[in-house]
């Protein structure tokens, strides 16, 4: 008779503890194990799966009688061994009692482990129960999962390769371009051409002007451009005035904004109505500027309530520039498509590896995006070479490739990034799309500058993000800070070259979410993603998900507890909980549940029974234009 044991292991318990409890289970079992299986189920009434077995899915079977051979009257008994292909649960460990110890083996279902996961799991039992025996004391968490040589091979996964050199600063890998090739293009829109030299030289100029009025080292300039040339000299004009940008999105709303601006301190705003390309003076040298200034802050959603500004230092974009620029190939001869608002990081993927390469910047035209038959359209009128876009829009690209159009043949290489990759769509590109074009998964928190990880999706039709890029590194961590093993889901750490500095005025949180690294030199930190992932056995990781609240639509970070906060400060509100729900077609969409405040009578809904209460129904407030 099968017996379900239900145990409760606990992080800080010692092993010694943890089988003192296992055993008064099993005996509080045995007690009881003439009760049918059948007759368990019926009593707990358990909703029948025929997927899996109910209650439980792993089994312990310990054989313990007898097993040697056995002559009677002249015949010889030996056992005889017996092999099953079936198993009837997700995983069964078959143990032996015999002369030298315990025998056994695993069987498994195929619809749910491979042979090489069970061969790791069989491995990773035996590193445990070794660690028990020899420290029963020690704490759960603190027992071993991984032998020398796993540990060894994580550790080298986890480390990128070493970082191409690079200036201290992107403005300085600029410049150098626009010596050596000032009449070649550098930024095109529609109606107009600036070449490098006229980038340089405007940018110098607004340069200028920015530190007559106080910029400096450590000073933040906000910038509320629309996608224009005037923003791509801004930029880099922020940047020589060794001032530190901040992205205002002009679509905000003004509460947002107002928060950010007071919230950062900036001591500038340029807008589109205060900002003069004209000629001022030239740019005198600034010998105090180095890699550790901020160059940019860049918002995200916050948990609490209210955004928190990540503060990315010039070493950090200047790194992952030049990282981006030996994977990308770029040349003079590509023109990059400039498709994200700078409120994003994902800019900086498109304008800094662009023009420190000599390659031309191509402004999206507002409605490029209208419809995927334009943007095709669009792509090949400006003629793109290189495309970053956001996974969700191209998974509506991929879907309407050939009804809407090809994707046209001076595309050369396709960039995604900011949500999981669909495996499915990956599928689909290889068959529609040729070969010949690369196309590169990404995946990379603010925090950590743009990018993390990459991985090349050109050839196969899984879509990992794949491992450190050059510079950085990326940890499988469990909650306790230990590496775990291949197949084990774990929150992802990364760190190295392209991690933040941490948040604007928060220390508090930066303390939380960036953390020593136990595995690299000494003063080395690791940001906590809260992602969760990962490793395969090819050494790629794979995204799973979250291990908090926060979500990723259409691309954008969205830290749903921002948006219960903002819905319950309405004052019919008295709480909120927002999840990421499919919508009518399947596409994810944010679904808002809320609680209303009841005032001076019992307010009831068409929910309730409304023949059994006399009290009013009122209309709910508009909560939709509340939170716009």
């Amino acid at each position: 008779n099968s017996l379900v044991l239900r145990l409760r292991p606990a992080g800080e318990a010692s092993f010694h503890g943890f089988l003192e409890q296992a055993r008064d289970v099993t005996l509080g079992a045995f007690a009881n194990q003439d009760v049918p299986f059948e007759r368990l189920l019926e009593e707990l009434r358990v909703e029948r799966d025929f997927s899996r077995t109910p209650l439980f899915q792993v089994m312990l079977v310990l054989q313990n009688f007898p097993d040697a051979a056995v002559e009677v009257s002249g015949v010889r008994l030996e056992p005889l061994a017996m092999t099953d292909d079936h198993s009837d649960f997700d995983l069964s460990l078959w143990l032996t009692e015999a002369p030298s110890g315990l025998d056994g083996y695993f069987s498994y279902g195929v619809h749910v482990f491979d042979r090489a996961t069970v061969v790791r799991l069989g491995a990773g039992f035996e590193v445990l129960l070794r660690g028990a025996v020899e420290d029963p004391g020690l704490p759960l968490r603190d027992l071993p999962l991984l032998n020398r040589d796993e540990r060894r091979q994580l550790l080298a996964w986890s480390a990128g390769p070493p970082a191409p050199p690079a200036p201290q600063r992107v403005e300085a890998m600029f410049a150098e371009r626009a010596r050596i090739s000032p009449g070649a293009p550098a930024v095109e829109w529609d109606g107009g051409r600036l070449t490098y030299a006229d980038l340089d030289r405007r940018s110098d100029a607004l340069a200028a002007r920015l530190r007559d009025l106080g910029v400096g080292p450590e000073v933040l300039v906000g910038l509320s451009l629309e996608r224009s040339p005037e923003m791509v000299v801004a930029l880099f004009a922020v940047l020589k005035a060794g001032g530190a940008y901040l992205p205002l999105d002009p679509a905000y709303p003004e509460a947002r904004t107002a928060f950010m601006i007071e919230d950062s301190g900036v001591a500038v705003v340029l807008s589109s109505e205060s900002l003069s390309l004209a000629s001022l003076k030239s740019l005198p040298s600034l010998s105090s500027l180095d890699s550790t200034h901020p160059a940019d802050v860049i918002y995200t959603s916050g948990s609490t309530g209210q955004p928190k500004g990540v503060v990315v230092e010039h070493r950090s974009l200047a790194a992952y520039t030049a990282s981006a620029m030996e994977a990308f190939a770029l040349t003079p001869a590509d023109r990059v498509l400039q498709f994200a608002s700078i409120s994003f990081d994902t800019s900086g993927e498109e304008i800094y590896p662009a023009l420190a390469s000599g390659a031309t910047l191509v402004l999206r035209p507002e409605d490029m995006a209208q419809s995927i038959a334009h943007f095709l359209r669009e792509v090949e009128r400006l003629r793109v070479t290189v495309l970053d876009l956001p996974t969700a829009f191209w998974h509506e690209l991929v879907a309407c490739l050939g009804t809407e159009g090809d994707l046209p043949a001076c595309v050369r290489l396709v960039i995604l990034g900011g949500e999981k990759a669909l495996p499915e769509r990956v599928a689909l590109w290889r068959r529609r799309v040729s070969g010949s074009v690369r196309l590169l998964n990404t995946y990379g928190p603010t925090e950590a500058t743009i990018v993390s990880t990459r991985r090349d999706l050109t050839d196969g039709d899984e879509a990992p993000i794949g491992r450190p890029i050059p510079g950085a590194c990326a940890h499988v961590l469990d909650r306790w800070g230990a590496p775990v093993p291949v197949g084990v889901p774990g929150e992802l750490h990364v760190g190295g070259a392209g991690l933040a500095r941490g948040y604007l005025r928060r220390p508090d949180i930066t303390a939380e979410r960036f953390v020593p690294d136990p595995f690299g030199p000494p003063g080395a930190r690791l940001y906590k993603t809260g992602d969760l992932t990962r490793w395969l056995p090819s050494g790629d990781l794979e995204f799973l998900g979250r291990v908090d609240q926060q979500v990723k639509l259409r691309g954008f970070r969205v830290e749903l507890g921002e948006i219960e906060a903002a819905l319950r400060s309405h004052p019919a509100v008295r709480d909120a909980v927002v999840a990421l729900k499919p919508g009518p077609g399947g596409d994810p969409r944010l679904v808002a549940f809320t609680v209303r405040e009841v005032v001076g009578c019992a307010v009831r809904t068409k929910a309730v029974d409304e023949g059994a209460h006399s009290a009013p129904y009122t209309a709910p407030p508009d909560l939709r234009a509340f939170l716009r």
